[in-house]
């Protein structure tokens, strides 16, 4: 636990500002009128309060983002790109977003969109608060403050979700950063799941992963519990039948656990499918491991970062999972925020394997697959070769190489949600498909070596992979061979940060320990 400092990150930033002019926002609550009568404008209101003004084109894509003062005219501020998101950060936030207090993805304009969060669509911003360390222990609760509604608290890491009233954003703003208990604000995004387009090559990738190795044979995962963090899964779907000993909606579906989008029952059935619809062709890689299904994403494939926290917290501390597949992730700036210190928080206790992305170019790993404990993946084809689209590394600030393995996620065929008899298996490639490979050849080597923690099965892991001669950023380690690590005995650390340094020039040496783990 860090040490109270006397002041949160957002406050002491407020305080250093104190002796500027800190301007309001150029905005009017309830006057705000645009120059723009098309039909296809839309406005934005930031956490600032702010007006941030869009067109969406008729490819579907928003141009001419402005931000606008209460008249509709522009007013000054920093606008940029970064891949295919335009980020509007008006002059008195940024800062707040220098100092890490702010998510910058609160000022990405794409991002809102696509959340469903422009004004039309609602009229509060989902945020999280990060609170001191030991803020929320026990009985406190977090203060709602005007203008908030309190949607949950998470002890665990210390933060708060709210709902923002728009109206009210301006106001709530100066509040909040002037509290001395507040860490941070983090924008409670949307996360999509790791899925691309379908594709026609119908053969096994199980075997490819060395499942089926001379050592490995002997092993199915039994007695490894693993989640699967995903869309659901289809209750009555054969190859899944007595597989699920756990599950809980956190999206509040009308339909509950039950999967209508088919990725989660995709990504459960090949961690742990027992393949009894295709007489075993399609078996999953650990088909005797049990599984725990958390629908943290909706029908339409997408979640709130609170509910997969919720999700993340239940499956580890409630139903004890051993390891935990998150095939989903969110685009990101830096490898921070309520995502990623969940995963750092409950990697004692088990191991995240977390899929890389599927943004193709460097850089691209995202949010919470490029925290430092997850167990990282990205894609690779049947012949070895890098998915076009797999993200590449390092992690979005740099500091950590990432991805941190591969395995099989090109035309790769697990179970159909609602499919049978000739449709009851499905074609889907992306890393959320290489992602549950990983996930089963982890529970088969924690059931052969049953001695490991959680981190030592990720290193154990990367130290055995398939020769090759891929780059590091994109495919860490190598792909994963199951057969390999049982027996591996020399092991190296995982991925390791890639450091935060100054500029005072001072010499660094670190000294890198390899360890004989002895089967």
């Amino acid at each position: 636990m860090k040490p109270f400092p006397s002041f949160g990150r957002l406050k002491a930033t407020y305080l250093a500002m104190l002796g500027l002019s800190i301007a309001q926002p150029a905005t009017a609550e309830e006057s705000f009128v645009t120059q723009q009568s098309k039909a296809n404008a839309l406005t934005f209101t930031l956490i600032t309060g702010d007006k941030v003004s869009a067109i969406v084109n008729k490819d579907g894509k928003l141009g001419g983002i402005r931000l606008v003062n209460a008249d509709g005219s522009d007013t000054f501020t920093s606008i940029f790109k970064r891949g295919n998101n335009t980020y509007v950060v008006p002059n008195h936030a940024q800062a707040f977003i220098d100092s890490n207090a702010i998510d910058l993805e609160l000022f990405n304009i794409n991002k809102l969109y696509e959340s469903g969060y422009d004004d039309a669509s609602t009229d509060a911003l989902p945020v999280i608060v990060e609170y001191r360390d030991g803020t929320l222990a026990g009985p406190a609760v977090p203060a709602t403050l005007a203008g908030m509604s309190l949607t949950g608290e998470i002890e665990l890491i210390d933060s708060a979700a709210f709902a923002i009233s728009k109206d009210k954003a301006a106001q709530t703003w100066q509040t909040l950063v002037a509290r001395a208990d507040v860490e941070g604000i983090w924008l409670d995004a949307v996360v999509h799941a790791h899925k691309v387009s379908q594709s026609e090559t119908l053969t096994p990738t199980v075997p490819l992963t060395g499942a089926y190795g001379e050592s490995a044979i002997n092993y199915n995962g039994a007695g490894i519990k693993v989640a699967v963090l995903d869309t659901g899964y289809d209750t009555e779907y054969p190859d899944l039948q007595g597989r699920v000993i756990a599950s809980r909606d956190f999206t509040y579906s009308s339909n509950g656990v039950d999967d209508l989008n088919g990725h989660g029952t995709h990504t459960a059935s090949t961690v742990a499918g027992n393949g009894h619809g295709s007489e075993g062709k399609w078996v999953g890689v650990a088909p005797a491991a049990d599984l725990i299904i958390g629908k943290v994403l909706s029908n339409t494939g997408s979640g709130s970062t609170y509910g997969i926290l919720n999700g993340m917290q239940w499956a580890v501390l409630s139903e004890h999972a051993d390891i935990v597949n998150m095939s989903l992730g969110g685009t990101a700036t830096t490898c921070s925020g309520p995502l990623v210190e969940m995963v750092e928080a409950l990697s004692d206790k088990a191991l995240f394997v977390i899929s890389a992305g599927n943004s193709f170019t460097r850089e691209t790993i995202g949010s919470p697959g490029c925290a430092p404990s997850a167990l990282t993946v990205g894609a690779i084809d049947r012949d070895g070769n890098t998915a076009s689209f797999s993200s590449r590394g390092p992690s979005p600030d740099g500091h950590s190489a990432k991805p941190d393995i591969a395995s099989q996620g090109v035309s790769v065929v697990a179970a159909a949600s609602g499919g049978l008899g000739d449709t009851a298996y499905r074609v889907y490639s992306g890393t959320s498909m290489a992602a549950p490979h990983v996930a089963g050849g982890a529970a088969i080597v924690m059931q052969a070596r049953q001695d490991l923690t959680p981190k030592e099965i990720k290193d154990v892991l990367t130290s055995s992979v398939f020769s090759g001669n891929s780059h590091v950023l994109e495919q860490g380690a190598g792909a994963m061979n199951i057969d390999r690590a049982i027996n591996q005995a020399i092991v190296a650390p995982a991925n390791r940060e890639l450091g935060y340094f100054d500029n005072t020039h001072t010499a660094f040496t670190e000294t890198q320990n390899h360890t004989n783990k002895h089967v």
